[in-house]
């Protein structure tokens, strides 16, 4: 049993096409970084995605997992063919450090994303994300900077206030800095 995976233990592997982590609980920085031919993975005991994990996997398509409490700076970043992501159970989404979080900056097909307990997000986490219709944020907290730059007219971001003038204290005021998508208000 393989508990923990050290740094950029298979960055770079190109011909790695699945990996069964179900009895790995760490995955360390850039583990995975830049493994183009990876398609599946198994994050079953994973609790925290570690910074640049899988950056760069292009043809991986679907991550899920109920174990996922955090996800780290530009874990998931420039994973063009990523369609669904599913960490119903994360809490915190990259580290508030102005270092250009973007755990997902650069998905450029994501298209489902259930986040739903997520609190805090960081900055640039999503941009570039121009597959996603839209994205509850509802339970949020705490948002970074620029986290939708390059989301466009046809995207839907629902927010929980009922004005621009009601930005909840935790939230950047520039959270939404080139983005067009349209803001949902709602009086949480």
């Amino acid at each position: 049993t393989l508990e923990k995976i050290g740094d950029c233990a298979f960055e770079g592997c190109t011909l790695l096409t699945q990996v069964d982590l179900k009895n790995t609980t760490q995955i360390g920085s850039s583990a995975f970084e830049g493994c183009t031919g990876l398609t599946q993975v198994n994050l079953d005991n994973v609790t925290q995605i570690e910074r640049y994990t899988f950056s760069g996997c292009t043809r991986l398509t679907k991550v899920a997992s109920e174990s996922v409490e955090q996800i780290d700076e530009g874990a998931f970043s420039e994973c063009t063919g990523l369609r669904e992501v599913d960490f119903k159970n994360a809490k915190k989404i990259g580290k508030f450090n102005g270092l250009g979080d973007g755990a997902f900056r650069g998905c450029t097909g994501l298209t489902k994303i259930n986040l739903e307990n997520v609190t805090e997000i960081g900055d640039n986490t999503f941009n570039g994300c121009t597959s996603l219709p839209e994205i509850d944020l509802s339970k949020v907290t705490k948002l970074g900077y620029c986290v939708f730059e390059d989301w466009t007219s046809n995207q839907k971001i629902k927010v929980p206030f009922a004005s621009t003038d009601s930005l909840p204290s935790g939230w950047n005021s520039n959270w939404n800095k080139y983005c067009n998508a349209q803001i949902i208000y709602t009086d949480s």
